[in-house]
């Protein structure tokens, strides 16, 4: 069986106007929204990184609570939009959730609603030759410069 190329998808909610500018930009650009949505989603440093282990604890801390069922406190009619990311951007995420202490969505959805705005005042800066393979080689760079920091700091700290 192949294997997906972005075997992860997160649902956020995504108003229609935000969605609309995401989209125009990407189009005006020549890239295909999901690259641009992934690419809004990196971080600008690693240290905006857990850099603990994510077994067990992760998953846990990464579910939503089961709802109850009752209608009220009903969301907001925005509609859901499906982000799809590759494992290394799933785990990018992941650490960067876990940092700011929110569920993957949550944080997926801030951060694209953030990245949007700041665009949006900014005159959409997209940088030439976003692709999914440069997406998921930066996602990628990042893990292992945050391995590799945590190889040398723990390597300092034996005697």
């Amino acid at each position: 069986m192949a294997q997906k190329a972005f075997p992860h998808r997160i649902m956020i909610r995504l108003d229609g106007a935000r969605y609309g500018r995401l989209k125009e930009e990407s189009m005006s650009h020549g890239y295909q929204v999901a690259v641009v949505q992934r690419w809004l989603l990196l971080p600008r440093s690693v240290d905006d990184l857990y850099p603990g282990s994510l077994d067990g604890d992760a998953d846990t801390l990464m579910r939503r609570p089961m709802p109850s069922g009752s209608a009220t406190g009903r969301r907001e009619g925005r509609p859901c939009r499906n982000v799809y990311l590759t494992e290394a951007e799933y785990e990018l995420v992941t650490r960067a959730a876990m940092r700011k202490g929110v569920l993957r969505s949550v944080y997926v959805g801030r951060c694209i609603e953030e990245q949007i705005d700041m665009a949006d005042n900014m005159g959409w800066p997209l940088p030439e030759g976003i692709t999914n393979e440069s997406v998921d080689a930066e996602a990628r760079r990042m893990l292992l410069e945050l391995e590799e920091r945590g190889q040398r700091d723990n390597g300092q700290q034996q005697p």
